[in-house]
C-alpha cells in the first residue's frame, strides 16, 4: 500500500467523517500538525508523470490533493485559530488558482466563505497582504474560469471572484499586485459583459476604481525620468 494512498484514506475517514464532531480528534490533529501536512500536499502542484509510453501525462497525486483540500476546509471550520498563521489562508487562495477544476472551485468557495465571516475576514486580508505577489496571480487564474467551456460555470467562478475581491478591498498590497497583473483590463471587460447586470455591476465599478488607485509597477521608470537623468 503506497504512503499517498494510505494518507488519503486517513484524511478522508478521520477528518471528513469521524473527526467532524470530535474535540478529541481536533486536539490530536493540532498536536500532529495536521494543517501543515495538508498544506504541504496542496503545494505540490502539477507533478506530471507518464504512466506508459504514448499516454497523456497525469498528476498521480491529484486525488490526494482534492482530499487534502476537503480535509483542510473541515479543519479550518472547526478550528479557526489555524488561520492565525497567514500561510494557511494563502494556501487556500492558492488552491483557488489551481489548474485543476475541482480544486479551483472548492478553493475559491472556501476562501469566499471565510472572507464573508467577520471573524475570519481580518485574517484573510492579513494573509493576502503578506503574500500579495502570490495571491493576486492565483485570483486571476481563478478569474479565467473553467476550461470546460461551460458558460454558466464560468460566470459562477467569476461572480465568486468578484465577491471575494470586493471583500478584500482593505488590502492595498493585493490591489497593487492585481493591477500589475492585468486585473484592470479583466474588470473593464467584465463591466461590458452581462456580468455587470444585477448586484455585480456596482461591485465591478467599485473594484475598477480601487484598482485604478494602484501605483505604477516598481520596475517601471516614470515617463521623463530617463531624459532628466541624461
Amino acid at each position: 500500500r503506497s504512503p499517498s494512498r494510505g494518507l488519503g484514506d486517513v484524511y478522508k475517514r478521520q477528518v471528513l467523517h469521524e473527526g467532524e464532531h470530535s474535540k478529541e480528534f481536533l486536539f490530536a490533529a493540532q498536536s500532529a500538525r495536521l494543517s501543515q501536512g495538508l498544506q504541504r500536499v496542496l503545494h505540490e502542484e502539477d507533478r506530471k508523470t507518464k504512466p506508459n509510453e504514448g499516454e497523456q501525462a497525469i498528476d498521480p497525486d491529484l486525488p490526494l490533493r482534492r482530499i487534502a483540500l476537503s480535509a483542510l476546509a473541515c479543519y479550518v471550520r472547526k478550528s479557526r485559530e489555524v488561520l492565525d498563521d497567514p500561510v494557511t489562508a494563502s494556501t487556500i487562495i492558492s488552491a483557488a488558482g489551481s489548474s485543476d477544476l475541482i480544486l479551483r472551485r472548492e478553493g475559491l468557495r472556501l476562501a469566499l466563505s471565510l472572507a464573508k465571516d467577520q471573524e475570519t475576514l481580518p485574517k484573510i486580508v492579513s494573509a493576502v497582504d503578506t503574500n500579495a505577489d502570490k495571491a493576486a496571480p492565483a485570483l486571476l487564474r481563478a478569474w479565467d474560469g473553467d476550461a470546460s467551456g461551460d458558460d454558466k460555470s464560468d460566470h459562477t467562478v467569476r461572480e465568486n471572484v468578484v465577491q471575494l475581491m470586493r471583500l478584500l478591498l482593505p488590502s492595498k498590497a493585493l490591489r497593487d499586485h492585481l493591477a500589475w497583473n492585468g486585473a484592470i483590463d479583466a474588470i473593464k471587460n467584465a463591466k461590458e459583459s452581462e456580468l455587470s447586470s444585477g448586484p455585480l455591476g456596482p461591485m465591478l465599478d467599485e473594484i475598477h476604481s480601487w484598482l485604478s488607485l494602484a501605483p505604477s509597477p516598481p520596475d517601471e521608470t516614470p515617463e521623463g525620468t530617463a531624459e532628466e537623468d541624461a
